[in-house]
């Protein structure tokens, strides 16, 4: 019962799954019973035909999903990543196009409610015993991922069903980086500084090594960054110090308020 400008007003208030439902249009307790039941017989019958009516397969809704990608790279990474999907649902490695993976997971009568996380798991395990690395299996589970959330806007049916969690494998951002030793720094630059003496693959002495020689020499020298010793101006560079100073204007976490920064040079 709650008030409004006109009186006192009766209402009901029924959840249908996750969702809620308001009416308060009836002046009488009564009347709002009535309402009420009148809502929930409808509900539970609708309820009742959508349970009792087919339930959508994963090969359906993979097949959907796949119409969805752009013709190309997008479209081939994401067939490749639901076709070793659907061997592994269907413990079935001989899938090698999309119709025959597709076929083969309709025949199974695999339904989309039917996924758990174990599915999921025992993916990531069977790409990574084939050597896969973190990154290349985290891309893979983002187009399942994408595909299993389509089925709640694509099927009534499935409006209430939550996929499964997607596994998510740790990955190094840093691989591949370390830093030169001072014997490497040391014959980068003799190779850089010297190119009459250090000929390319081609047979050439290529000049133009030697202003990255300088580039190179300046980076270690100062610290600086390459965006800012390009940005450099010779009103930035004070000779007349003890020891020298540059002064960087534009570092890489100002990007929006100019920053000034003075470099010793060493």
């Amino acid at each position: 019962r709650f008030s409004t400008r006109y009186g006192w007003q009766w209402c009901y208030r029924l959840k249908v799954g996750e969702k809620w439902t308001h009416v308060h249009e009836s002046p009488s307790l009564e009347e709002a019973r009535a309402a009420a039941q009148i809502f929930l017989k409808s509900a539970t019958s609708h309820a009742k035909q959508r349970a009792d009516g087919p339930r959508p397969t994963l090969a359906d809704l993979l097949r959907r999903y796949l119409a969805t990608q752009t013709e190309g790279k997008p479209r081939v990474d994401a067939d490749r990543a639901l076709r070793r999907f659907a061997a592994v649902v269907t413990t079935d490695a001989r899938l090698l196009t999309t119709e025959d993976w597709l076929g083969l997971l309709e025949r199974h009568g695999f339904q989309v409610e039917q996924v758990r996380k174990a599915n999921l798991s025992d993916f990531v395990n069977a790409r990574r015993e084939a050597g896969a690395a973190n990154a290349s299996i985290n891309r893979e589970c983002n187009f399942i991922n994408a595909a299993l959330h389509r089925a709640e806007d694509w099927y009534e049916a499935l409006e209430q069903w939550k996929p499964p969690k997607i596994p998510r494998l740790p990955v190094d951002r840093n691989t591949g980086k370390r830093l030169i030793s001072d014997a490497e720094y040391t014959r980068l630059l003799a190779w850089l500084g010297h190119p009459g003496r250090y000929l390319d693959e081609r047979g050439h002495q290529p000049e133009g090594r030697k202003h990255v020689y300088w580039i190179l020499r300046a980076l270690m020298l100062t610290g600086t960054r390459v965006g800012e010793l390009y940005k450099l101006k010779w009103s930035d560079v004070d000779l007349s110090a003890n020891p020298p100073i540059l002064t960087i204007r534009a570092t890489k976490t100002a990007k929006k308020r100019a920053s000034v920064r003075p470099v010793v040079i060493t």
